[in-house]
């Protein structure tokens, strides 16, 4: 069986890089434990001087499109690009998690 590739998104400009890190590691750990495969847009993106906001978008979109599910980290309402990224996964009709929905059937599966 294969494993369900996930997105994972949140509230990442604006809060220091080692909180944001921290904070998606966490998240990215729990779901890789409920066999999930994690695209974690902290990791999937080189930080370097000069690169844009919509540089790391243009790469989070890319992987989005490749993920059957999202997984809403809380905060991700005060984000635009967490919103863009829901807006996008709404459309593409994926399975939506919110991290505080623990009756999600897809989620708690077995």
């Amino acid at each position: 069986m294969s494993r369900v590739k996930i997105y994972l998104f949140g509230k990442i400009s604006g809060v220091p890089l080692e909180e944001a890190i921290k904070k998606f590691d966490h998240y990215e750990f729990m779901l890789r434990v409920n066999g999930f495969e994690v695209v974690n847009p902290l990791t999937i993106n080189e930080v370097r001087e000069g690169k844009t906001w919509i540089d790391y978008m243009k790469t989070d979109i890319l992987e989005l499109f490749q993920c059957k599910a999202i997984y809403m980290i809380k905060d991700w309402q005060q984000s635009v690009g967490a919103q863009i990224e829901y807006e996008i996964a709404k459309n593409l009709g994926l399975q939506i998690i919110d991290e505080n929905d623990t009756k999600n059937s897809f989620f708690h599966r077995g």
